[in-house]
């Protein structure tokens, strides 16, 4: 519900600190946000999971229907975002194995959604 209405508005925006691929998939957390209008990229701008990507803003829409095949298409893309927000019992215990790491994940998630909510 929450990556559907993100895809609704045109403001929400993703970015990555560099291309995503299937190395970096499962560890590279998304930055998004809604962005005024004058900071909106190019039209042409590379999409998160191309190697020209150098780590700008895209269109979450975008970002979306440009997703890598190799890694599932738009599919692939709503796994990777909504699987942002869960920790796994595999992560709980190996990825963020201590109360630091896991209210930084907890953090990293309440930025995301609260740009999201009312």
């Amino acid at each position: 519900m929450v990556l559907d209405l993100a895809l609704g508005h045109p403001a929400i925006h993703i970015r990555v600190p560099g291309p995503l691929n299937a190395s970096s998939l499962a560890s590279v957390l998304p930055d998004i946000q809604p962005i005024p209008a004058e900071q909106y990229p190019a039209a042409d701008a590379a999409c998160i999971t191309d190697v020209s990507y150098s780590g700008g803003w895209v269109p979450i829409k975008k970002a979306r229907e440009l997703f890598d095949p190799a890694l599932g298409g738009s599919g692939g893309f709503d796994k990777w975002v909504l699987g942002t927000f869960v920790i796994n019992p595999r992560d709980a215990f190996r990825t963020y194995n201590t109360p630091m790491k896991v209210s930084c994940m907890i953090y990293n998630c309440r930025r995301i959604s609260s740009t999201w909510g009312p």
